[in-house]
């Protein structure tokens, strides 16, 4: 009996997000799709790599997209790297033009032990990454 329950609440569930209606832009402007993070999103070699450069080719309709993604990075060493302050400026630079989506993709290697950041620390960094794309003028 439950797991007959459960089998039919998996298939509502699944009937009605193959159902759900598109979303609609809310924005007057294209989308500019920044994307910071580790090796789960840079660009790698050809036939491998992140998500990142597989989702950057299905954007249309005048939106642009930049990969800042880089192996090994951390949120630590993505902010002291300079890597974090070249996307800030970038959204930054698109507000006027583009409504701006940055996504942060971390934690595959701020989790090792030789990072030395605890959960408590990137919980943090993470929330300050997210302040400050909206203070850019974009969206995180």
């Amino acid at each position: 009996m439950k797991a007959s329950s459960v089998v039919s609440s998996l298939a509502l569930l699944a009937g009605s997000v193959v159902s759900a209606s598109p979303l609609v832009a809310c924005a007057d402007k294209p989308a500019a799709f920044l994307l910071a993070g580790d090796s789960t999103t840079a660009v790698q070699s050809t036939g491998g790599g992140g998500w990142g450069t597989g989702f950057l080719a299905t954007l249309t309709n005048g939106a642009v997209g930049t990969n800042y993604g880089h192996n090994g990075r951390t949120t630590v060493s993505f902010v002291e790297g300079g890597d974090w302050a070249t996307v800030i400026a970038d959204v930054k630079s698109k507000a006027s033009s583009y409504t701006t989506y940055v996504t942060i993709q971390f934690g595959h290697n701020d989790q090792k032990e030789a990072a030395g950041i605890s959960v408590a620390q990137f919980t943090a960094n993470l929330q300050n990454l997210g302040e400050e794309v909206r203070a850019a003028g974009g969206e995180p």
